[in-house]
């Protein structure tokens, strides 16, 4: 296989390294290592200040890290989140293979205009804490998780620093039912791009959660800040019998569909259920959404 570059083509040989890199870093698990600048060099055929340029755009990206004296090493997983069914976040992260360290961050109580309308809205008050994911100290998430007030006095900082909340309430012997989810693209603000180590307005994946238990009663909202080069939302659509009736046995094998990032720009997600569309005018730093912590 001929691995050199197309010094013909408009497209900057930096990046087209970067495309050939990346393909191999998909190929490679995490805390792989990438080839030697020089391997890479008599390879590809480029220069050593290019194969540097190529490796700092992987670097920047969050997808690799430079160890002094050893070389350069893959640190990002890909992630892929099913939405068949209620599933906690946390535990998506575990049964990657990454190798995960959580962060809660400012677990407090809030009222008044800080509280979402699923959970009450201003009347109401709301435990309220954001969770960091990160594998070899790299940011890979942010979740911000509102509680209903329901359970501000049983539920303390120890019950969440380790526990996915839908794991917490289960503790509590809360009936839980299911989930409306929605999912659209955003730009990483301010705040949210420095807790990820990204640059702002860098599209992230937005999934937001509002669980209820029995009676139709929210109880949660969770408003996860996911990163698009990391993550990839999963779910299983079964055909529906007119289908097959209409278009014959070919329609059968339509079983399954992974969402890529232009597919999620807008989708409402019930848990079990159906896409639906959403507006893309929707505001990305709506209060439940964005803004300061």
């Amino acid at each position: 296989m001929d691995d050199s570059l197309n010094r013909a083509s408009l497209k900057p040989l930096r990046d087209q390294l970067v495309e050939r890199l990346i393909d191999e870093i998909k190929r490679l698990k995490v805390g792989g290592q990438l080839p030697t600048e020089e391997a890479l060099m008599r390879t590809y055929g480029v220069a050593r200040t290019t194969v540097r340029s190529a490796v700092q755009v992987l670097v920047d990206e969050g997808l690799v890290v430079r160890r002094q004296g050893k070389g350069t090493f893959i640190i990002s997983p890909h992630v892929r989140h099913s939405l068949d069914r209620l599933q906690p976040f946390l535990e998506t992260l575990t049964t990657s293979g990454a190798s995960l360290e959580t962060k809660v961050l400012d677990f407090r109580w809030v009222v008044g205009d800080g509280v979402p309308a699923e959970l009450g809205g201003p009347s109401r008050g709301a435990l309220s804490f954001h969770r960091l994911y990160l594998t070899e100290g790299h940011p890979l998430a942010l979740v911000r998780v509102f509680v209903a007030d329901t359970f501000r006095t049983r539920l303390v900082r120890a019950d969440v620093e380790t526990t996915p909340i839908l794991r917490a309430l289960e503790r509590l012997e809360v009936p839980l039912s299911d989930a409306t989810i929605t999912i659209r693209a955003c730009p990483a603000s301010r705040e949210i791009a420095t807790a990820l180590s990204i640059k702002p307005r860098t599209p992230l994946l937005l999934m937001k959660r509002v669980t209820y238990a029995r009676g139709r009663n929210a109880v949660e909202l969770s408003t996860h800040y996911m990163r698009s080069d990391v993550y990839e939302l999963n779910l299983h659509v079964p055909t529906d019998e007119s289908l097959h009736i209409k278009l014959g046995p070919s329609a059968r094998r339509l079983r399954s569909h992974t969402m890529t990032q232009s597919e999620v720009l807008s989708a409402a997600v019930p848990v079990g259920g159906q896409l639906g569309p959403t507006s893309r005018r929707q505001a990305c730093q709506s209060r439940t959404d964005g803004g300061a912590f």
